[in-house]
C-alpha cells in the first residue's frame, strides 16, 4: 500500500521536525540524536527501553501505537548484535514461543535501501540468508524471527504481527 508508506514517512519526518532533536548529516547520510527520559514499564538496554506488544497490528498501525506511548517512541531500531539480542529478549520475556514480530525497518520508497522509523542511521542488519528479496514487489517492512531466530526478513507491511516498541533516553 504505497499511500500508507508515504504517510508513515511523512509522519516520521513531522515527528523529527517537531521534537527537540539534533540532526547531523554527512555525505548524504543523516543521524538523529535525541535526549529523552526513559519510562518505567519498559525493559532497559544500553540507551533504550524496549516493550514487546503481543497485540497483532500492521506495520503502520504498530508504529503509530508505539508513537502514542511517548513523544520519542517508535518501533525498535537495531544498531548492533547486542541490541538485536536485547530486542529479541524483550519479546521472549513476554511470550514463551519464538514468533515473528515487527521491528522499525522500512524500505525507502522505490529503492533497495532501508531506513529506521526513528530516523537513526541504518548501520547494522541481521538478514536471513537471501533476504531482503522484496518478494512479489511488496515486501517493504522488516520482521524478526522468520525462519531463523533473531534474524530479519522483509515482508508485506499489511500482515498482522506483534511488535517491539522502543523509547530512547
Amino acid at each position: 500500500m504505497k499511500s500508507a508508506h508515504a504517510v508513515l514517512l511523512l509522519v516520521c519526518i513531522e515527528g523529527l521536525l517537531a521534537s527537540e532533536i539534533d540532526i547531523s548529516c554527512y555525505n548524504g547520510t543523516c543521524e538523529v540524536k535525541k535526549d529523552v527520559e526513559g519510562s518505567g514499564n519498559w525493559g532497559e538496554s544500553k540507551a533504550r527501553y524496549y516493550k514487546f506488544v503481543e497485540q497483532k497490528k500492521t506495520f503502520y498501525t504498530a508504529e503509530m501505537f508505539c508513537k502514542e506511548q511517548g513523544n520519542d517512541a517508535n518501533l525498535a531500531s537495531i544498531h548492533s548484535l547486542k541490541e538485536n539480542k536485547d530486542v529479541f529478549e524483550a519479546a521472549i520475556k513476554i511470550t514463551s514461543s519464538v514468533q515473528r514480530f515487527w521491528i522499525g525497518g522500512l524500505r525507502f520508497p522505490k529503492s533497495s535501501y532501508f531506513i529506521w522509523t526513528d530516523g537513526s542511521k541504518w548501520d547494522y542488519s541481521n538478514w536471513v540468508y537471501g533476504q531482503p528479496d522484496n518478494g512479489r514487489g511488496n515486501e517493504n517492512c522488516v520482521e524478526m524471527n522468520w525462519k531463523v531466530e533473531q534474524e530479519w526478513n522483509d515482508c508485506n507491511c499489511e500482515e498482522l504481527k506483534p511488535f517491539v516498541c522502543q523509547i530512547q533516553y
